[in-house]
């Protein structure tokens, strides 16, 4: 449920880098789909807006269904071989984070190589020790937005740094490139900074709701957004349904 979400709570890179990048970001840009042609350099779609199917029909007899790309950002980083075997990163920060309790991370990854992988670390921001979350190792990778979601509980004040490896070889198919898009922190996440914001605090929860409540996507039926539902990227509600 966007609508009821922190604007800083959710990034779609549609208008930026929202809070990213503030304090670390190295090798990691925003790119758009429409300036892409081929996957063999990057996504020709995001997550965000995703894709598009198209009709044709064939001889009159046959309809045909392909999927096309649509408009979007994403946020993105590659590495080129240039003739001498080495291993280059990308990193980036999310804004300061505080949760004493559970805590989720969660975002959507797209990588084309076994010649790259993606650490997600949380770092102190008083001592700086830093811990690994998660390692989306190389060759686990397919040609679609993969969505992770990776709990933290890690107390005091933490960032999150997405830390992509590129081991650059001879003879490699393509160059390694991935692709991270709508990422979103859970309810229990106080994030830092002072990004406008909208008020998450007015609506009441109906009928023992711990949250809120709505009218199923696909459905007439009223549900109760669990926690982990809220400001996830994923459409649960019908539009304009939340009561």
């Amino acid at each position: 449920m966007p609508e009821l979400c922190s604007l800083k709570r959710m990034t779609s890179f549609e208008s930026g880098y929202g809070l990213w990048g503030e304090g670390v970001k190295k090798g990691w840009a925003l790119k758009s789909a429409d300036l892409v042609s081929s996957l063999l350099e990057a996504p020709t779609f995001d997550h965000t807006i995703g894709k598009e199917k198209f009709y044709s029909i064939y001889k009159k007899l046959y309809f045909f269904c392909f999927e096309g790309s649509r408009k979007g950002h994403y946020l993105f980083a590659s590495a080129f071989y240039r003739g001498i075997d080495s291993t280059v990163t990308a990193e980036i920060d999310s804004p300061p984070i505080s949760a004493g309790t559970f805590c989720q991370f969660r975002f959507y990854v797209f990588a084309n190589s076994e010649n790259v992988s993606l650490q997600v670390i949380s770092k102190n921001v008083l001592t700086n020790e830093r811990h690994q979350l998660m390692e989306i190792p190389k060759g686990d990778h397919q040609f679609s937005y993969q969505y992770q979601n990776i709990p933290t509980s890690n107390s005091g004040t933490y960032k999150i740094i997405l830390t992509a490896s590129f081991n650059l070889r001879p003879n490699m198919w393509a160059d390694p490139w991935i692709a991270v898009d709508d990422i979103s922190f859970s309810n229990e996440c106080q994030i830092g900074d002072s990004a406008p914001t909208t008020n998450t605090t007015t609506l009441k929860p109906p009928n023992n709701c711990p949250t809120v409540s709505c009218t199923a996507l696909n459905s007439t039926a009223q549900i109760c957004l669990k926690p982990s539902q809220m400001c996830n990227f994923i459409q649960d509600c019908q539009v304009s349904s939340v009561v």
